[in-house]
């Protein structure tokens, strides 16, 4: 996982926990990558050590492998575990279930980049760009 993108995923997820007065396990993050392959091995990991009722794809190629995963485990997805993913590309419709996601805007992300890229005296080396929680079926 790219690492500065990787740790804000992770500070991102871990105050969510904070916030909503949940314990943090650090057993409910699987070091991953955004593949496909490393959702199928955290499907396994997690089916295999826990109870798990709901995951968070770091991409949605990655949830793409959890489903499936699920799927091969007799794991029903929503009724047993609710999935969702980052992105938010068009993948989250061409599978089934369609897969609820944080959905980025890659078009204004990079437009941004380039605008921060182009401008004189801008300090700032990160900006966040707005997000959008589109829910499908696998939620």
């Amino acid at each position: 996982m790219d690492k500065f993108i990787g740790q804000q995923r992770v500070a991102g997820y871990l105050s969510a926990l904070k916030d909503h007065h949940i314990p943090q396990n650090d057993d409910w993050i699987f070091d991953g990558d955004y593949s496909y392959e490393s959702g199928v091995a955290s499907m396994q990991y997690y089916a295999s050590q826990t109870d798990i009722t709901a995951v968070i794809g770091a991409s949605d190629l990655a949830a793409i492998g959890i489903i499936n995963t699920a799927q091969k485990l007799d794991i029903n997805v929503p009724d047993q575990l609710a999935v969702i993913s980052i992105d938010g590309t068009y993948l989250v419709d061409i599978v089934s279930p369609r897969i609820t996601s944080v959905t980025q805007s890659f078009y204004n992300m990079g437009e941004t980049a380039l605008k921060m890229l182009f401008s004189k005296g801008n300090e700032s080396s990160h900006i966040y760009t707005s997000f959008q929680i589109d829910e499908r079926e696998s939620s």
